[in-house]
């Protein structure tokens, strides 16, 4: 292999390695169209850290998807990365529960020589309004029931992030991201109580997969 386009590409303080053979540290360049599986896998560790931070409420890992100069246009604000996050962060302690799903993922446009791809992703996303919520955020609002929260809310949405990822210093980030939004739903939500006793997500780093390998092995059974 031409020894030119042999990269160490490091992640977070671990490189990423695409070999069968991790002795002789093979390291790839995902920009070559060979190795284009790997720039999908690259795509889709940034966009999974996107959707963990955000339902975590883990602020610098979801604005570390992004570059700081990155332009993020969710509709209901537009702006840096940090600014939404900003944005977001007053309404959250009502939000009790959120999920983001992606699902297809497309690699619309590979520039090589400018190391830059859009990307599409389908997403679904979840979030549930605590009952005792102050005001009801524009995405809840129901004509089916009404101005008054008489109870918890569940909103789910169908969206599409359109995202210009490009490398800096080594580093794949979403540089500009326009969410496409295709369907809202509201509903009615209960107060969760068949869910007694069993682990329940928290949207904190005390969620459950905070836990180390190490904590996790000596947790009880």
């Amino acid at each position: 292999m031409n020894t030119d386009v042999v990269r160490c590409i490091v992640r977070h303080g671990a490189p990423t390695l695409y070999s069968a053979d991790r002795q002789k540290g093979y390291i790839v360049d995902y920009w070559l169209p060979e190795f284009e599986s790997a720039l999908f896998y690259e795509v889709h560790r940034v966009l999974t850290r996107y959707a963990r931070g955000v339902d975590r409420t883990d602020w610098d890992l979801m604005v570390s998807a992004f570059h700081d100069d990155a332009v993020d246009d969710h509709g209901s604000h537009l702006g840096t990365a940090r600014e939404f996050a900003d944005f977001l962060k007053p309404d959250q302690k009502h939000i009790t529960n959120m999920m983001h799903l992606n699902g297809n993922l497309t690699l619309l446009e590979v520039d090589r020589e400018a190391r830059e791809v859009l990307a599409e992703t389908y997403c679904v996303g979840w979030q549930r309004l605590a009952a005792d919520a102050p005001v009801i955020p524009p995405l809840f609002r129901s004509d089916e029931l009404g101005d008054e929260l008489n109870g918890a809310r569940l909103m789910a949405a169908g969206n599409r992030y359109v995202d210009l990822l490009t490398e800096r210093g080594g580093e794949l980030r979403i540089a500009r991201r326009t969410v496409v939004y295709e369907w809202v739903d509201v509903a009615p939500n209960g107060d969760q109580s068949q869910l007694e006793g069993r682990t329940l997500s928290r949207r904190s780093r005390d969620d459950a997969s905070y836990t180390t390998i190490a904590e996790y092995r000596l947790s009880p059974a």
